[in-house]
C-alpha cells in the first residue's frame, strides 16, 4: 500500500520525538489511511507493535480508508481505543463513503459525520449537525487534556 513506509514511520517517529508532544493528528484521503497504521503503533494502544514515541490523544480521519494488502489486515483485527472524528462526504467519488464507513469500524471511541459533499474537507454552516458533532468532540478533546493536566 505504501511506497517505503518503514521510512514513513521512522520519519514520524523521530517527528514525535523532536517536535512533540501531539494532542492530536489530522489527515486526510491516503494521509487518513497511513494515520490508521500510526494508531495501530500509539503507545496507548498496548500493541505488542507499539512504538513508544507514537502518542496522541486523539485523531481526525478525515475521507479515509482502511490501509490495503495481506500485511495490513491484522491491524484491524482489533478497534483502535484513541479517540476519533471521522469525516467524509456521501457523494465522494475519490473513496466511497462506503469504505470511509468501513475504516471508522476500526475504533470503538468514535464520532462520525457524514456530509453531503464529495472529498473535501467541508466547513459546515452555523448551527448544522455536523458543525455542533465537530465542535462537541474538540471540546470533549479540550476537557480530557485539562483533567489530564490537573
Amino acid at each position: 500500500m505504501f511506497e517505503r513506509q518503514d521510512e514513513a514511520v521512522a520519519f514520524i517517529t523521530q517527528t514525535f520525538q523532536t517536535l512533540g508532544p501531539f494532542d492530536g493528528v489530522l489527515a486526510f484521503s491516503q494521509g487518513a489511511s497511513f494515520l490508521s497504521l500510526l494508531c495501530a503503533l500509539r503507545k496507548g494502544e498496548g500493541r505488542p507493535q507499539a512504538v513508544e514515541a507514537i502518542d496522541f490523544d486523539f485523531a481526525v480521519v478525515i475521507s479515509g480508508f482502511r490501509a490495503l494488502g495481506k500485511d495490513k489486515a491484522s491491524v484491524y483485527d482489533t478497534q483502535f481505543q484513541v479517540p476519533s472524528l471521522h469525516i467524509y462526504g456521501s457523494t465522494d467519488n475519490v473513496v466511497p463513503f462506503e469504505v470511509s464507513k468501513r475504516l471508522t469500524e476500526s475504533y470503538a471511541n468514535k464520532t462520525v459525520v457524514e456530509h453531503t459533499g464529495g472529498h473535501f474537507v467541508p466547513w459546515p454552516g452555523a448551527d448544522t449537525p455536523e458543525r455542533k458533532a465537530i465542535v462537541a468532540f474538540f471540546d470533549e478533546r479540550l476537557t480530557a487534556k485539562q483533567q489530564k493536566e490537573k
